[in-house]
C-alpha cells in the first residue's frame, strides 16, 4: 500500500476508535461538556496519530495510546482511581480487539487490501464491544427498549460481512475498498448516535413520568393538608371563644377542677398551631407536611425551623416548588445525623424573596462523611439514586437559576436560586 494510503488508513481508523472511546466513558461516568469532549479527543487523536506516523516504534505506540485515552477519561468526574481502572480496562479492549481481528484474518489471502480490512475489523469489534456493554451497563434506565440496540449489532455483523467480500475480491483497488469502509464506518456511527439520541430521550421522558407521579402524591398530600389546616384554625378560632365562656362560668362558680381542665385545653390548641403560617398556600402546604413528617419519623429528636420572608400574593409554580422543597426535604430528613447528646440534630430552612430573585436554603446537621466526584456529591445509596438532586437542578435550569451544595460547620447546606 502507498505511504498516502498508509496515512489514510490510519487516520481513519484512528478517529474512529477515538470517538468510541469517548463513547465507551460515557458509559462509566456522567456525561461531560461537549466542549471539554471534543478538545480531550482531539488531544487524544493528535498524540496517537502523530506518534505512530512519526516514529512507527510499537513501545512508543502503546505508551501514546495509553496517554490518549486516559486524557479522555480525565475530562469526566470521578476519582483517580476509577479513571486509571477504566483507562487500563479500555486500552485492554482495544488490545483484544486488535487479537481477535488478528485471528479472524489468520486463514485470510494476503491481498493488498489486508492491512485496511484488518484495522476495520479491530475497530468495529471495539464498537461492539461497546454498544452490548453499554446496553448491559444501562439496561437498568429503558427497559421497553431493550429490543432496539440488536439492530445496531445486526449492521455491524453485515459490516464484518462486506469486509470478507472485500478481502477476497483480489479485483476491487484499494481506493475503492478505502471508500467503501469509510462509508460504512459513517453509517455505523451515525446509527450509534442516532439510537443513543432516542434512547436518551426515552430516558428523560421516563424520569419525567416518575416524577409527575411523585409531584402529584405531593400534591395531593399537601392539598389535604391545606384544606385540613384552613377546617383546624376555623375550629380552633371558634373553640377559643366557647372555652373563654365556659372558664368564665366555672370562675364565678368557683370550680378550680374544670378551671384546670380548661387550662389544660388551651394548652394543647397552642400545642396545634402550625409551624409555617406565611399567607402562602404552597409553601405552607409542603412545609407544614415536613414539620409532621420529621416530628413523626424522628421522634422529636430532630429539631424543624423556618424562616420565611415572602409577599403573600407571590405567584409561584406549585409543581415546581414541589420538586425543590420535596427532594431537598426528603434528602434532609434521611441524611440528618450527629450525636443526638452531644449536638442538636435540626433541620432549618429559609426562604427569601428580594426584588425577583427567590431563595431556597435546606440546611441540616451532619456528621458523615460525604463524598465527591469533581464539584458534584455522590449519593450514598449508590449507582442508580440520586434523582432527587438532578431533578431540583433541572427545574432551576428552568429559572435561569442554580443550586449550590457544600457542607459547613457540620451542616449539609443545599441553596437554591430562581429568577421569578
Amino acid at each position: 500500500m502507498s505511504s498516502i494510503q498508509d496515512i489514510l488508513v490510519s487516520v481513519l481508523m484512528e478517529l474512529v476508535r477515538v470517538v468510541i472511546i469517548v463513547e465507551y466513558f460515557q458509559i462509566f461516568f456522567d456525561k461531560a461538556s461537549t466542549c471539554k469532549k471534543v478538545v480531550a479527543a482531539l488531544t487524544s487523536y493528535v498524540i496517537t496519530t502523530g506518534c505512530y506516523l512519526g516514529f512507527h516504534n510499537s513501545l512508543l505506540n502503546i505508551i501514546s495510546t495509553i496517554i490518549g485515552v486516559f486524557i479522555i477519561a480525565y475530562i469526566h468526574n470521578g476519582s483517580i482511581k476509577k479513571k486509571i481502572l477504566h483507562t487500563a480496562m479500555c486500552f485492554a479492549v482495544c488490545c483484544g480487539g486488535d487479537m481477535l481481528a488478528a485471528f479472524a484474518l489468520m486463514e485470510a489471502p494476503r491481498s493488498d487490501n489486508y492491512v485496511l480490512l484488518s484495522s476495520f475489523l479491530s475497530v468495529i469489534i471495539f464498537y461492539v464491544f461497546v454498544v452490548v456493554l453499554r446496553n448491559l451497563y444501562r439496561g437498568r434506565d429503558r427497559e421497553e427498549f431493550s429490543g432496539q440496540w440488536y439492530f445496531l449489532l445486526l449492521i455491524a455483523l453485515m459490516s464484518i460481512s462486506v469486509s470478507y467480500a472485500l478481502l477476497k475480491d483480489e479485483l476491487i483497488s484499494r481506493i475503492t475498498a478505502l471508500t467503501v469502509i469509510t462509508v460504512i464506518l459513517a453509517v455505523n456511527i451515525m446509527l450509534y448516535y442516532f439510537y443513543t439520541s432516542m434512547l436518551d430521550r426515552f430516558i428523560y421522558e421516563q424520569e419525567n413520568i416518575r416524577l409527575r407521579e411523585q409531584i402529584a402524591i405531593y400534591e395531593a398530600e399537601i392539598r389535604t393538608n391545606v384544606e385540613h389546616d384552613k377546617k383546624i384554625r376555623a375550629l380552633r378560632h371558634d373553640m377559643k371563644h366557647h372555652l373563654r365562656e365556659i372558664f368564665s362560668l366555672a370562675r364565678r362558680a368557683g370550680n378550680n377542677d374544670i378551671m384546670a381542665y380548661l387550662d389544660q385545653m388551651y394548652e394543647d390548641i397552642d400545642e396545634t398551631k402550625n409551624v409555617v403560617d406565611s399567607g402562602n398556600s404552597v409553601f405552607d402546604g409542603i412545609l407544614n407536611y415536613y414539620a409532621e413528617k420529621i416530628k413523626e419519623e424522628k421522634k422529636g429528636n430532630v429539631s424543624f425551623s423556618t424562616r420565611i420572608i415572602i409577599p403573600d400574593d407571590l405567584e409561584v409554580n406549585s409543581f415546581d416548588i414541589n420538586v425543590i422543597l420535596g427532594n431537598l426535604l426528603d434528602n434532609a430528613l434521611e441524611n440528618v445525623s450527629g450525636v443526638v447528646e452531644a449536638q442538636r440534630l435540626q433541620i432549618a430552612v429559609v426562604i427569601e424573596y428580594i426584588e425577583g430573585l427567590l431563595r431556597i436554603e435546606v440546611r441540616n446537621t451532619f456528621a458523615g462523611k460525604v463524598k465527591k466526584e469533581g464539584d458534584r456529591f455522590v449519593s450514598h445509596k449508590g449507582t442508580g439514586h440520586g434523582y432527587g438532586i438532578s431533578n431540583v437542578r433541572r427545574t432551576a435550569d428552568k429559572y435561569k437559576g442554580y443550586v449550590l451544595l457544600e457542607v459547613v460547620d457540620g451542616n449539609f447546606e443545599a441553596v437554591v436560586l430562581l429568577y421569578m
